[in-house]
């Protein structure tokens, strides 16, 4: 593709409505009638949008005249999310970065779409709380933080056999009395022991989440690489978790044994 290509592209993508169209497209083939009356516009602005996409080849019409996504198309429509993503929260991510995060997921980042902005302490800490106690079957934690009332619940979900896999990284602060008063009287040993609390360590951690079955929360670190805990994305929607359980197991899986040396007590 020449760059002249290029720059007619972004030209019409830079149309709401041909964007509206595009991410109608991606449900499946449809009629002209029909997406002019799901974007509320007459059947000439219709007209008119779609043969600008058809031009710079996004859509094309078969024989039974229904549009649809050609393969630029649909890649395009896969890549509109992240743009979307990255643009509504534009102010946030002028003070924040996606720091060591890998490529393969900054590239879906647009899985983030469908989530709501949580910011302030207060509503993040209930956020975590309400994530937990709700989770049936696993909780999945990357932190380096360590905020005790939902350590709490953690522990207690623990005690109903749901699986806990948690992430810190060397730079970790933990409560030293308060952690360890909560760990002697609960069975957070014999959890470990038996497998259904299981924990890694990594050397520096950039982007943390807290995630079950049901719902999940991600953070971003600031300008100077440390993490952000007060500000994140919540979501309860399938795509949003699938890129949750993805990043995790990848951090998993480059995870070190877990050194309670490493913690920084405070």
């Amino acid at each position: 593709m020449d760059e002249s290509h290029v720059d007619n592209l972004f030209l019409e993508l830079a149309g709401e409505t041909r964007r509206s169209m595009i991410q109608i497209l991606t449900k499946g083939d449809e009629r002209l009638s029909k997406i002019a009356e799901s974007l509320g516009i007459s059947i000439q602005d219709a007209h008119r949008n779609s043969s600008r996409l058809v031009k710079c080849g996004l859509i094309n019409k078969n024989s039974d005249n229904l549009f649809y996504l050609t393969s630029l198309g649909m890649s395009i429509a896969q890549q509109l999310d992240s743009f979307e993503f990255l643009t509504r929260h534009n102010q946030f991510f002028q003070t924040h970065t996606m720091g060591n995060l890998d490529t393969k997921f900054i590239r879906r980042i647009g899985d983030l779409a469908n989530s709501r902005y949580v910011s302030g302490m207060g509503p993040v800490l209930e956020t975590l709380k309400r994530i937990a106690k709700e989770s049936e079957k696993n909780i999945n934690i990357i932190s380096t933080q360590y905020p005790l009332d939902t350590a709490r619940v953690v522990v207690e979900k623990a005690n109903q056999n749901i699986s806990i896999h948690y992430i810190f990284d060397h730079h970790t602060t933990v409560p030293q009395k308060e952690r360890e008063e909560l760990l002697k009287n609960t069975s957070w040993r014999k959890h470990i022991s038996e497998g259904i609390v299981k924990r890694k360590m990594v050397e520096k951690l950039h982007v943390c989440l807290t995630s079950t079955e049901k719902e999940a929360i991600v953070f971003f670190p600031d300008l100077k690489g440390n993490n952000d805990m007060i500000s994140g994305f919540f979501s309860q929607d399938p795509i949003f978790l699938g890129w949750c359980d993805d990043y995790f197991d990848h951090v998993w899986k480059i995870g070190d044994s877990f050194d309670e040396s490493k913690l920084v007590k405070t």
